[in-house]
């Protein structure tokens, strides 16, 4: 999508706010510019997934784009009532293996890099939580649920659990993200849809989200004599901001400077020689509606 949006904007700045299995369809934030910079700050948060699982057969992936490693029918003598326990059982905060074939960086290589070498490294299970576990649809062999979870969940990994504790095999077999943080699959676009509207003038302009809109930060006007220093990086203080909107100073915050309708830079607040320090960690210095 990247390579994609590269060539559709003729432009190499564009960078993603999170990866999807290649298996996996739905929303996917991207930044483009300048925006890339603020990727770290934008809030991540929960993500939604409306998923489909088949019992009866497991492969290396976890998903339909592996090697089929078992296979088995015990799937049907299981019953309504054990399966909707089992999900009741992942909600809250559990514990996760990642799978094999994932992103994950060992000793300098991805994991899914290694399995294809035909490599199996022990991984570490990890702490996630499950907000919200619904099933949607039982038709044996096939359940169909939606799911919200914390950031770095897999949820090929849970559907892998969920086969474990009904004590069959499972694997995805779809996967739709609905929502990725303050990103809803609502307010998404489609490539194509994307492309006809980069070539009207008229609806170019409405597909771009304001680089602030979603950097749930502290906005601060600095006052003019402050605008050289804090557009080209320099440290300001408490007497630089024209109006504090309510905010009191606390040290490690990440604060927006701004100049009417200049987005100047991300800050984090430091305290320093008795008094506090707004320290720029991102200058961008680009007209934007705050």
């Amino acid at each position: 999508m990247v390579g994609w949006l590269r060539r559709v904007l003729d432009m190499r700045k564009i960078g993603h706010t999170g990866t999807l299995d290649p298996l996996a369809a739905g929303v996917l934030p991207l930044c483009v510019g300048k925006a890339t910079r603020i990727i770290q700050f934008l809030p991540e948060g929960k993500k939604t997934y409306i998923c489909e699982l088949k019992f009866g057969v497991s492969t290396n992936t976890l998903d339909l784009e592996g090697k089929v490693t078992a296979r088995d029918n015990s799937w049907e003598k299981l019953k309504t009532e054990s399966i909707i326990e089992v999900f009741k059982s992942f909600h809250g905060k559990v514990e996760q293996i990642p799978p094999m074939f994932s992103a994950i960086n060992y000793n300098g290589k991805r994991l899914y890099q290694l399995a294809r070498e035909g490599k199996e490294i022990e991984r570490e299970s990890r702490d996630i939580e499950i907000f919200d576990l619904e099933i949607l649809e039982i038709n044996l062999p096939v359940i169909r649920f939606k799911v919200t979870c914390s950031k770095g969940t897999y949820i090929r990994s849970l559907v892998r659990d969920i086969g474990r504790k009904l004590n069959t095999e499972a694997v995805m077999t779809f996967l739709l993200r609905t929502e990725s943080g303050p990103f809803k699959i609502d307010n998404s676009l489609y490539p194509e849809d994307l492309e006809l509207n980069l070539s009207d003038k008229n609806k170019k302009d409405e597909i771009f989200i304001p680089l602030t809109r979603y950097l749930d930060f502290p906005k601060l006007k600095i006052k003019p004599d402050a605008f050289i220093r804090a557009t080209n990086g320099a440290y300001l203080y408490k007497e630089d901001l024209l109006e504090l909107n309510g905010y009191e100073f606390n040290k490690k915050d990440d604060i927006i400077l701004y100049d009417n309708d200049l987005f100047i830079s991300i800050c984090q607040v430091d305290f320093e020689d008795d008094r506090y320090v707004l320290k720029p960690d991102k200058v961008f210095n680009i007209e934007e509606d705050v």
